[in-house]
């Protein structure tokens, strides 16, 4: 009964790689090769994305400061 179980498990692994149709060892390397290639990816493009963003905000601060002034003198003109 035992060995009949553990069949029954073996069987069932191969039929589901994590909701998939089974793959060979090969395939699954190579999946998960290519996962952790788009994971490294992701985070390199996230992490210049922020640092472009961080290198705008110092930019950016005094724009807005500019704008605000604009926008408070032409409101203190249109409401004497």
């Amino acid at each position: 009964v035992g060995s009949l179980k553990a069949a029954e498990n073996q069987s069932g692994k191969d039929e589901k790689v994590e909701g998939k149709e089974a793959m060979s060892r090969g395939q699954r390397k190579r999946l998960a090769k290519r996962e952790q290639y788009l994971r490294r990816e992701r985070m390199v493009m996230s992490s210049l994305k922020i640092k472009t963003l961080e290198d705008q905000k110092g930019r950016l601060d005094g724009l807005d400061a500019i704008k605000d002034a604009l926008t408070a003198t032409i409101v203190n003109k249109n409401n004497p």
